[in-house]
């Protein structure tokens, strides 16, 4: 899902594609490229995967997936950990590991019952980084930071 977003990123996509086109898998891997309604074609997935090649300090497509019911495979050195708890609410792998990231595919598919809590615990998560939820946090932070007004 999606296309490149960074300078060097058409590279790893045409990647991607090469070995998607391997027999074995290539019925069941779909590029669906740019979507205008990402929240749609998330709750079609099976799983999300988060693949960043380099850590990201919020990931929103992590945040997304979580809203849309579908369970996350993130790398667990990218920065969205901070917020997730592997086990409930995501899966993780270290990040450039493909076979962990294989593993984990693996186990989600072979695993629907805990595939299922995962993704119902990733909406709980989801819904606690809403901005109606967060705002309000993010407001008494800064409040706290400016310190007492004079």
């Amino acid at each position: 899902m999606g296309s490149p977003q960074f300078p060097g990123d058409g590279k790893y996509e045409l990647r991607l594609h090469a070995l998607a086109a391997n027999p074995k898998i290539a019925a069941r891997v779909h590029f669906r490229g740019h979507s205008e309604d990402p929240a749609s074609a998330l709750r079609d997935a099976d799983i999300a995967l988060h693949t960043s090649l380099r850590p990201e300090p919020f990931g929103q497509v992590i945040v997304e997936a979580m809203a849309a019911g579908t369970p996350i495979v993130a790398a667990s050195n990218a920065g969205a950990i901070e917020w997730l708890t592997p086990g409930s609410d995501c899966t993780t792998y270290t990040m450039g590991d493909a076979r962990g990231l294989a593993r984990q595919v693996s186990h989600l598919l072979a695993q629907p019952d805990e595939a299922r809590r995962i993704a119902k615990n990733a909406r709980l998560t989801a819904e606690s980084l809403s901005v109606k939820e967060i705002g309000p946090r993010i407001e008494n932070e800064l409040i706290v930071a400016a310190g007492p007004s004079a």
